[in-house]
This record gives C-alpha cells, structure tokens and sequence, in this order.
C-alpha cells in the first residue's frame, strides 16, 4: 500500500460577489459583467458598446 502525503492546502470556499456598473454595457445574456472572488476578479467578455445607448462604438 502507498501512502499519499502531500503539502496540498485545504479547499477553502470564498464568497462570491457579483459586479455590476452603470459604466459598462448591461450584461445581454445570463452573465455577469464580472465577479469578485477573495482578492480576484473575473471578468466576462466584452465588446465595445457606449452603455447609454447599447450601440458598437467605432474604433
């Protein structure tokens, strides 16, 4: 029998935060515009819209 030992830290389950902003396009789908994880943020794909008038910006 092989015992295992290892230096492996333990699951440690961190509140999840969701942000959203007015200064970003309104998320189209069932997506966050990011969220917040202990010191990360993840953040969803974005695509070059002006939020107040949900039109692609040239450029």
């Amino acid at each position: 029998m092989i015992k295992r030992t290892g230096t492996r830290k333990p699951y440690i389950n961190t509140m999840k935060e969701k942000i959203e902003t007015s200064n970003a396009p309104k998320a189209i789908g069932t997506y966050s515009q990011a969220i917040k994880s202990g010191n990360l943020i993840f953040l969803s794909g974005q695509i070059p819209l002006d939020p107040k008038t949900m039109k692609l910006v040239k450029g």
